[in-house]
């Protein structure tokens, strides 16, 4: 009866850790995610604030300059990550959720598993489209396109960057 009692006190300890770790990776993901989310609305926003032919965000409000061929890419970045950040953070929900059935962690797991080269692909993407020339130049761009938020492109720069750090942290 000892031994039976201490199998399941050692299972439930197992199952309350593996919580606590796919609780930590949820909040990790989805706050990523809404952080992603905000950048792109605030550059979607600003393009549909822009008239007809005028610089887009990508353009860094004309900070670029007419050489700039295709701009920052900026918003290809936060979309990426926003949609990257969202499923891992719908992945370990549904890890969460098969946690009390360890057969159906398998599911979870291999999907983890698949997710290592676009996480890989978003790290070298979102550094180069940081930290390259046309990067650091509308980094350094602190012109508010928002007077109401208050922001600006160094301000999402830093922000992208603090984004940048965490994810590789996490990883």
């Amino acid at each position: 009866l000892k031994q039976h009692m201490s199998e399941k006190v050692g299972a439930i300890s197992l199952c309350i850790g593996a919580c606590c770790c796919m609780i930590l990776v949820f909040v990790a993901t989805i706050m990523i995610s809404a952080n992603y989310a905000t950048l792109l609305d605030s550059a979607e926003a600003y393009n549909l604030s822009q008239p007809v032919g005028a610089d887009d965000y990508d353009m860094c409000g004309g900070a670029l300059g007419e050489n700039a061929y295709t701009g920052t890419k900026w918003t290809q970045v936060y979309r990426y990550n926003f949609i990257l950040y969202l499923v891992l953070a719908c992945l370990s929900g549904s890890a969460l959720l098969c946690i009390p059935c360890a057969p159906a962690m398998i599911c979870p797991t291999i999907c983890f598993a698949c997710s290592g080269i676009p996480t890989l692909v978003a790290f070298i993407l979102t550094g180069i489209r940081l930290n390259n020339s046309q990067g650091d130049l509308c980094a350094a761009n602190d012109t508010f396109y928002n007077r109401v938020e208050e922001t600006s492109f160094a301000s999402d720069a830093a922000m992208m960057k603090k984004l940048w750090i965490a994810s590789m942290a996490i990883q």
